[in-house]
């Protein structure tokens, strides 16, 4: 009965978007977020989630953010070498730039639409890419 499992419930009693992160069944600590998808809370795996829950998930957002800015050397070089998940550590030291560059590149790439955040600092590119 935590403040945020309260806040949560009556988000929902109020038809308000509300998403949870599901947790195991055996994990005591899952109980509130499982037992709001229950109640209809949408589940969340992912950013793409959040995306599609706020109506953000507009590919012509992605498309139009592709002409205005296209890849930079840096970018196209990141890409070539993503070709499985790595960490923001391995590019970095893959192209001798510190980790506030890369993570500033992948920002960017992830806006493009080019790489999704797998969580804990590994990207991936977008399948089809």
């Amino acid at each position: 009965e935590s403040g945020s499992l309260i806040t949560a419930g009556q988000a929902l009693e109020e038809n308000r978007e509300v998403l949870a992160i599901p947790g195991p069944i055996w994990n005591e600590t899952s109980r509130g977020t499982n037992a709001l998808i229950k109640s209809g809370a949408k589940v969340c795996t992912c950013s793409q989630d959040v995306l599609e829950a706020l109506s953000l998930d507009r590919p012509d957002l992605v498309a139009e953010a592709r002409k205005n800015l296209p890849l930079d050397s840096t970018e196209t070089e990141i890409l070539s070498n993503l070709r499985e998940p790595k960490h923001i550590d391995d590019i970095a030291r893959m192209l001798e730039l510190d980790a506030a560059a890369i993570s500033a590149k992948m920002a960017m790439l992830e806006m493009k639409g080019y790489v999704k955040p797998m969580g804990g600092q590994v990207w991936i590119k977008t399948p089809g890419i």
